[in-house]
């Protein structure tokens, strides 16, 4: 028996979800909205500062996942890191082009992104994935060129400014999704 993925919500409109098209690639129909209920309860009354004996009021319990609503997680822009792979290296004979030739296909099975030629960048979640990474990135340099590895926030990438000729461009924006492997 095949399982089936829950739908995500969107939070914004026009937002794209990996969730939205059915295994073979069909769109999903639209959920039937909920019908209203029949009677509307009285709005509760807002406690008291406090209760007679001093005491503060009760707070209701927190949302659980077993419960109608949910809150997704989000990560902060100041916890999520992009890490940037800068590199000058040699390709004078065939040697040094197969060392560049690996270096560049190990970021790519990585995960790395190519932003310009010779510059590469990832997401991650937190720093320590990203500081993980650099001991990768440090394992596989060539021994030969310059390589510089540079982190930033998510807010100081969106922060960057992006032109192509005079027109300025938005920047990339972060995964949808994260990476479980």
């Amino acid at each position: 028996m095949r399982s089936r993925m829950p739908r995500r919500r969107k939070d914004a409109p026009g937002q794209q979800s990996l969730f939205d098209a059915a295994p073979d690639g069909r769109p999903l129909p639209a959920p039937e909205p909920a019908a209203p209920p029949e009677t509307t309860p009285p709005a509760p009354e807002a406690p008291p500062a406090k209760a007679a004996d001093g005491t503060p009021p009760e707070r209701p319990p927190p949302l659980t996942p077993g419960r109608k609503e949910r809150r997704f997680m989000e990560t902060s822009g100041y916890k999520a890191m992009w890490l940037f792979v800068l590199f000058d290296l040699p390709v004078d004979d065939r040697e040094k082009r197969r060392d560049y030739a690996r270096f560049r296909k190990n970021l790519i099975k990585q995960g790395f992104s190519m932003l310009q030629y010779s510059v590469y960048a990832r997401h991650y979640s937190n720093e320590e994935t990203c500081a993980a990474c650099k001991e990768f990135v440090r394992s596989v340099l060539p021994p030969e060129g310059q390589v510089r590895l540079l982190s930033v926030t998510d807010v100081q990438f969106g922060k960057m400014e992006v032109y192509l000729g005079k027109n300025r461009e938005e920047t990339e924006k972060p995964p949808l999704q994260l990476m479980l492997f």
